[in-house]
């Protein structure tokens, strides 16, 4: 009879561990790897639980110390969630000899698991499309962190709802921007300013990175170019007549 007692308890402790915990898991890891993981931690947690708290202590204090057990250990794994998935990733990329597991298609940027290879260069600028951990790499942390925008001092960088660069405000100059691709730099170099309809590129090798970038408009200080659909200049604005344009 006390076993079985015993065992309904068990069940029971499952069930609402399945409840509580498993969405919160599934919601903050969101990785089939790291699901993985916290049920090894959970059956590894409600086995130590049944031998060494059920079988020596009364039922209900028994139960009762068993709960508490468990919140410390969720509370432990919690915090160390992120190093051992990272630590899952790595060691199952070396073994399959693979520099990337994941999905070439576009997702959400996760700032816990940084998607790079085993083996690369530590980069030394962040740009537009960049991901949130190439810009803590090379920025560091942020001095504020509002989700969407990060701030480094009166500098900002600003994400989109998947975790990608969008734009920044570079008002203190301290922004380590670049990796711009850029093409026939000689014939632009040669023209020597930009139009209406030159390109991205253009203005990049013409005027240089610019100061902030918000939604379509580039910014050099307080001249503006805006750019359509399709990253062609369509407007500027040369308050200062620093622009080389035509």
């Amino acid at each position: 009879m006390s076993e079985n007692k015993s065992s309904n308890q068990i069940i029971l402790l499952i069930i609402i561990l399945a409840i509580i915990g498993g969405p919160a898991f599934l919601y903050r890891l969101g990785d089939a790897l790291s699901s993985l993981l916290w049920v090894a931690v959970i059956i590894a947690v409600v086995y130590m639980g049944y031998a060494l708290m059920l079988d020596h202590l009364s039922s209900i204090l028994g139960f009762f110390i068993y709960v508490a057990l468990v919140i410390v250990f969720f509370g432990a794994f919690w915090l160390a969630a992120p190093y051992l998935t990272k630590a899952v990733v790595f060691f199952t990329k070396a073994i399959f000899n693979e520099s990337n597991i994941e999905s070439s298609v576009k997702k959400p940027a996760n700032d816990y698991l940084q998607k790079k290879p085993l083996f690369y260069s530590p980069p030394k600028h962040f740009y537009v499309g960049a991901e949130k951990w190439v810009v803590r790499e090379v920025m560091g942390d942020p001095t504020e962190d509002h989700g969407n925008a990060w701030h480094y001092g009166r500098d900002i960088v600003a994400f989109d709802s998947l975790g990608y660069v969008v734009g920044y405000d570079n008002q203190s100059g301290n922004l380590r921007i670049g990796g711009w691709s850029v093409v026939d730099v000689e014939a632009v170099l040669t023209r020597g300013s930009f139009e209406i309809g030159s390109s991205k590129s253009d203005l990049i090798i013409i005027q240089g990175p610019p100061d902030s970038i918000i939604g379509d408009t580039w910014s050099y200080g307080p001249d503006t170019v805006t750019f359509d659909d399709n990253g062609k200049v369509m407007r500027f604005v040369n308050n200062t007549g620093k622009l080389k344009v035509k």
